[in-house]
């Protein structure tokens, strides 16, 4: 569906925003509607806040390969002003992004290679207000001994590490994207939730995992709607409530069967199912 189709669901079902999963199609909708201007007069009408687009381009989508070779980089890179430009003046203060559990190549120098990278990207969008948010993947099955892994070398699964490489990048406007699956199969609970500060947390995505799986085997493919499963959100909230969080919640699920049949009833089961953590305002539909 379009971004004002998306926006008219989300707004049936009293969600304050959403997500942006392709900033591309949002400026071609734009465009026909004689600019960015005249798209956020609509979102404004319908009370619906653009909230974070996606910085890779996954899916093909528009945005920023930071994750592989430089020649595709550098080309990648020459289209983020003009995004930036867009999201700014839609309202669109963030965008995240991930990194990968394992690599093929020499984690050190990888490492290296994304720090310099995620220092020009946060540089350039800092110029535009945007903020960055990197999220660590932490199922057992990507990482370099899982089922599905992402390389032959560990690299980034954990928050202690991922907190490391937003320092080594240097730049204010990185933090964190934290997702309930990940927390969940890295063992980070309450407490270090708590330990956090509010500034350093970009964004938040929702999700459950299946009664009996266990953090070492739950699955990032598996998911479910928050409350159907075995994470204790009522403590990840209580954790993020702590670090005196004030942005948006995204639930994110990602599985092989569709939640619902229709787009109504799958938002209409996502708004009920946050109702039931007791969350209310400030939520967003991904």
């Amino acid at each position: 569906m379009s971004i004002l189709e998306y926006a008219d669901l989300a707004a049936r079902h009293g969600f304050d925003g959403i997500d942006i999963p392709s900033l591309g199609a949002a400026m071609r909708t734009a465009q026909s509607m004689g600019g960015p201007v005249a798209l956020k007069d609509a979102l404004d009408e319908k009370d619906i806040a653009p909230v974070i687009f996606g910085l890779a381009p996954e899916m093909g989508l528009a945005g920023v390969e930071w994750r592989k070779d430089e020649e595709r980089f550098r080309q990648s890179l020459k289209t983020l002003a003009n995004l930036a430009r867009f999201a700014h003046a839609l309202g669109i203060l963030r965008c995240y992004t991930y990194l990968p559990p394992a690599v093929d190549s020499d984690p050190g120098k990888f490492e290296n290679m994304l720090t310099d990278r995620l220092r020009e990207i946060a540089r350039l969008l800092d110029d535009h207000g945007i903020r960055v948010g990197v999220e660590w993947l932490g199922p057992h099955h990507l990482r370099a001994e899982g089922s599905n892994p992402f390389g032959t070398n560990p690299f980034i699964f954990t928050l202690e590490r991922t907190l490391a490489f937003i320092d080594k990048v240097g730049i204010s406007t990185v933090g964190l994207v934290l997702d309930s699956l990940h927390t969940y199969t890295s063992n980070v609970g309450e407490f270090e939730i708590a330990a956090l500060t509010a500034t350093q947390i970009v964004h938040v995505h929702l999700s459950d995992v299946i009664k009996g799986k266990g953090p070492a085997t739950a699955r990032s493919d598996e998911r479910l709607l928050p409350g159907l499963g075995e994470v204790d959100l009522v403590a990840f909230l209580r954790g993020l409530r702590a670090t005196g969080y004030q942005g948006y919640v995204s639930v994110e699920v990602i599985a092989a069967n569709n939640i619902a049949k229709t787009p109504n009833d799958a938002a209409a089961k996502i708004r009920s199912s946050l109702r039931e953590l007791n969350l209310g305002r400030r939520t967003s539909s991904t």
